[in-house]
């Protein structure tokens, strides 16, 4: 199986307030979404493919869920600065033009190695912006009835069969 990380390098969502009478600056928000999908196509039988199209399609598996950066400089950090981060934190990690990085393995792999480099993801991060006190963290997205560990046991299930 194959799955993957996109992390929007373009962040249109920012804080606007004044940092000076009359002088207004966009700031970084303190959230930024990283999605985590599967790709569309399986290495297998026709038949496989096909079946797996079909549980691709119910399930929604181009988006498996997500995982929220929480940025602690969004008070001071403007939004060019935290574009400019995250392009560089990019080109450090291996992703691709579009933002996306991807890990192959059974589904019980590809979960762990997805938390293990956003743990490093966070390392890097820390690094880059010199995080003294506070420091750079992610959590699973808590509005969703299903999480990824849940999507990606379906899955598992599924390929047994």
């Amino acid at each position: 199986m194959k799955a993957f990380l996109n992390i929007n390098t373009e962040p249109g969502v920012c804080r606007t307030r004044e940092s000076k009478p009359g002088y207004f600056m966009d700031y970084a928000y303190n959230t930024h979404q990283v999605c985590v999908g599967m790709d569309s196509f399986c290495e297998k039988t026709d038949k496989y493919k096909k079946s797996y199209g079909r549980w691709y399609m119910d399930n929604s598996a181009w988006y498996m869920g997500c995982f929220f950066i929480q940025n602690p400089f969004y008070k001071t950090m403007t939004l060019n600065d935290f574009k400019k981060l995250l392009r560089k934190i990019v080109l450090k990690l291996d992703f691709d033009e579009e933002g996306k990085k991807f890990f192959k393995g059974n589904c019980k792999e590809l979960m762990g190695k997805i938390t293990k480099f956003m743990d490093r993801l966070m390392d890097v991060l820390n690094v880059q912006s010199g995080a003294q006190g506070e420091k750079w963290n992610y959590k699973e997205c808590p509005y969703t009835s299903h999480p990824m560990k849940k999507k990606f046991k379906s899955l598992d299930n599924f390929m047994k069969k």
